[in-house]
């Protein structure tokens, strides 16, 4: 059964889409709710990486209330609101919001259904003027929210309110808040006496130096790292494509790459951590097309492992480093285990140039920084 919107305050079926699948980011339809469900997922209506699954769950409601809520939530989600509403003095909102705030708002609708049912009001209709005005005090005085906290929650009733007079059936339509009329400043706590941030902003003589290298590492050295990680990946995809059964032979080339490695004298690429030296298996399949399985096989053989132990080296890779620091390279060649957390690094720092230089909100960083991590091929 798919989702049929009317305003004529017909709850949906039980069975019914939340919202229609076709507004469903493509791969995500599977998340679309159902209205009778006890949470409702919106993931499916973003395409925001970041964006955490937060699911309304309608057990935060007390049952007097879960209902009418339920079905205010539901027009919040399907329907904008008109602009002579948002533009009103103290309102304040957006006609339509994100998946988060979506969230936020029915979060914060909840603590006001929770308060009401303490003081016995069970319906939303018989919520006065000065039960609004109590309920902000509440929220200072005894929840000791901060004032832009406190804001979302009226914010959060006003909108209830709008959409009441628009959608909702007369005994779930709250009364006008009074801030709507009188703005909010006389509803909310004192504002921080740092002003409207009440985090501090980093300091210029930090922010200054971290900038700075961070453009530096950008400019400078992202050639070198980003070589190393294409070697890095080509060996991977290549132990990844010896996977199956072995053929006649298979580690042939492997023994012959450690006779060499004997008879020159040289160490063997060996995964050392601590005291612990174990076989880089990925790293030699990659090297010497030898499926890893085999690998660790033939490493197994006394003779080998013995050499491993008494010669143990690192997986270097053979790609170039030409940046320098200081007229020296700025880093020896690359072992094959270093590099993703190399790369890392890279991210982080085109991840505080970005956000420096834009002043992307905390939400688009992190999308922003799971993007680069994505197309870098890994989590």
């Amino acid at each position: 059964m798919t989702l049929a919107l009317n305003a004529r305050f017909a709850t949906p079926a039980a069975d019914a889409f939340v919202f229609d699948p076709d507004r469903a980011v493509e791969g995500r339809r599977g998340f679309v709710p159902r209205y009778g469900d006890d949470g409702w997922s919106l993931l499916a209506l973003t395409q925001n990486p970041s964006q955490t699954d937060d699911i309304i769950r309608w057990r935060w409601f007390p049952e007097v209330f879960r209902e009418p809520f339920r079905y205010a939530s539901w027009t919040l989600i399907n329907y904008p609101l008109p602009d002579r509403d948002v533009a009103l003095r103290g309102a304040a909102m957006r006609s339509k919001l994100s998946v988060g705030r979506i969230t936020r708002t029915v979060s914060d609708w909840s603590m006001f259904a929770q308060w009401l049912d303490e003081r016995g009001i069970k319906q939303l209709s018989l919520v006065t003027a000065e039960d609004l005005s109590d309920y902000s005090r509440h929220l200072d005085k005894a929840r000791g929210l901060a004032r832009n906290t406190a804001t979302s929650h009226l914010i959060a009733l006003s909108r209830l309110h709008y959409y009441g007079r628009l959608y909702l059936p007369d005994t779930d339509r709250l009364v006008a808040p009074p801030w709507v009329a009188d703005g909010m400043d006389d509803y909310l706590p004192a504002a921080s006496p740092l002003g409207e941030n009440v985090t501090e902003p980093i300091a210029p003589a930090t922010m200054g130096p971290l900038l700075v290298w961070a453009l530096r590492f950008v400019e400078e050295y992202a050639d070198d790292i980003l070589a190393a990680f294409e070697e890095h990946r080509r060996l991977v995809e290549i132990a990844e494509g010896l996977k199956g059964p072995f053929k006649k032979g298979s580690g042939r080339r492997l023994v012959t790459y450690l006779e060499q490695l004997e008879a020159e004298d040289k160490p063997v690429p060996a995964l050392i951590r601590d005291t612990k030296i174990s076989t880089p298996g990925v790293f030699l399949a990659g090297l010497t097309g030898t499926p890893i399985a085999k690998v660790h096989q033939v490493m197994n053989y006394p003779r080998w492992k013995a050499y491993k132990v008494q010669n143990p080296g690192r997986c270097l890779l053979d790609t170039p480093i030409t940046a320098k620091l200081g007229g020296e390279p700025w880093h020896g060649p690359f072992d094959f285990h270093d590099v993703p957390g190399v790369l890392k690094h890279l991210v982080t720092a085109c991840f505080i140039v970005l956000g420096y230089l834009t002043g992307m909100r905390t939400g688009e960083n992190g999308a922003e920084l799971h993007l680069m991590q994505h197309s870098a091929g890994f989590k």
